[in-house]
């Protein structure tokens, strides 16, 4: 049994020659062969031969660059966080160093989870960071000449950087947001989406296209990432006190559906059709939609986990701490936050409570950086097949892999969650071979639907 690494590489449904010879009659983009046909796994479309579906080459190849955000919780009650997140950064980038060739070729950017309120409450006036990438030195340090950490591989071996020192410490000097003050409305999910849509120009150049992207937040708090700013308005009995939880009330929904009631909430999900809050569903789909599906994406929390209770404070609801309780340090359940890490694919929440621990979030990001596990099985839907000349006018489909089961005979292919080789809730692709050889000169290529 062969276990190969996973990249997933999106292709042209059509290849335009630009200039010399075309490709081939009933090959990808060419002419159709008569009587509307072409070459197998392709169809003809308006006498052209085309891929209908989403193709995505299986190799072996590592992944260099990656581009990492932190959406870290400003607000007063975390600096401890803050420190024990700097104290685990060289952990985390050690375990990077690990990748073949080393360090990988990074951009950091630190991004506050403030947005503002639009309200008279310290530290929630305006529109807070509005997502702009911090670089702001905290104390006597020297921050990066630009709005983010570079750090790239130079060809004579040395390394290129915008920043003096050490890395940790250049990480430090923009990390340590605690003293800032920040608004107890933490909207990670909002503020991660204006740090990379486009819509600050001081963040230009941290987004790099042919990048993995990884996103790693940092709260004691759920999300509270709000699309309708009356939610901040005064008490109304609609409204409520004006508090984080309405954060809980209007941004999540349990069984019965009853936020204010003090005692256990089970079942809780995102209210997705919040009339205050943007709903998670759209964060997932905003950030697959950053990168061609040939590039990792990965998102990891250490954020609040456990069970979801209601209390009481002065007559007023309160979401209390999930975990923690036994003289761990607090924090409430980040049900939001979560829902994002399953939707693409990744594993839950770390426990903040346990403390602020990068090594799994890193050890994801490694294997993901070398096309050894994909973050989600959404290529159960796909067929996989050998492919001659991949790329090429020549390309042909040799044969196909299918699923292994007790009926097959010749090669075939497994995904396999929960592998030694991958972490937590990535998959695995694994090539049973069935002690043959893979045919010359092939590439293993999954056709996967739209």
């Amino acid at each position: 049994m062969i276990r190969i690494s996973v990249r997933v590489f999106a292709l042209l449904a059509m290849v335009v020659a630009c200039g010399g010879q075309g490709p081939s009659a009933g090959a990808l983009g060419g002419d159709c062969l008569p009587e509307n046909q072409c070459n197998d796994g392709l169809s003809c479309r308006e006498d052209v031969c085309v891929d209908e579906g989403l193709r995505t080459q299986v190799l072996g190849e590592t992944l260099r660059d990656l581009d990492v955000l932190f959406v870290i919780d400003n607000s007063n009650s975390v600096r401890d966080l803050h420190t024990a997140l700097v104290a685990n950064f060289e952990t985390f980038t050690n375990v990077l160093s690990t990748l073949e060739g080393g360090l990988p070729n990074l951009h950091i950017g630190v991004v506050s989870t403030n947005l503002g309120a639009g309200t008279a409450i310290a530290g929630c006036e305006g529109n807070g960071d509005n997502g702009v990438l911090q670089n702001t030195a905290r104390g006597d340090c020297e921050p990066p000449t630009d709005r983010y950490i570079l750090d790239l591989a130079e060809s004579d071996g040395g390394r290129r950087t915008n920043y003096q020192g050490a890395l940790v410490d250049a990480f430090s000097c923009i990390a340590e947001l605690g003293e800032a003050g920040g608004c107890g409305f933490d909207q990670h999910l909002e503020s991660m989406r204006r740090a990379l849509d486009g819509s600050n120009s001081q963040n230009q150049g941290f987004l790099r296209e042919d990048a993995m992207l990884a996103v790693i937040l940092l709260s004691d708090k759920d999300d509270c990432s709000t699309e309708d700013a009356v939610m901040f308005g005064t008490e109304t009995s609609e409204l409520g006190p004006l508090s984080t939880f309405r954060c809980f009330e209007f941004g999540v929904a349990c069984n019965p559906d009853e936020p204010r009631e003090a005692g256990v909430h089970e079942d809780c999900v995102v209210r997705e059709n919040s009339q205050y809050m943007y709903g998670t569903e759209e964060y997932a789909d905003f950030l697959r939609s950053l990168k061609d599906p040939s590039i990792p994406i990965s998102f990891s929390a250490v954020a609040g986990v456990g069970p979801v209770v209601v209390g009481n404070s002065n007559g007023k609801p309160t979401l209390e701490a999930s975990c923690g309780l036994d003289g761990g340090r607090p924090a409430e359940p980040a049900v939001r936050i979560a829902d994002v890490a399953g939707r693409m694919g990744m594993p839950g929440p770390f426990s903040v409570c346990e403390g602020v621990d990068l090594t799994a979030a890193a050890e994801n990001i490694v294997s993901m950086l070398r096309g050894q596990c994909v973050a989600n099985a959404e290529l159960a839907a796909c067929t996989f097949a050998d492919v001659r000349n991949y790329g090429a006018t020549e390309e042909a489909r040799v044969q196909d892999l299918p699923l292994c089961d007790s009926a097959s005979s010749g090669p075939c292919m497994q995904l396999v969650p929960n592998s030694s080789n991958c972490q937590d809730a990535l998959t695995e692709v694994v090539i049973d071979r069935r002690g043959t050889a893979a045919p010359e000169n092939t590439a293993v290529v999954a056709f996967c639907p739209r």
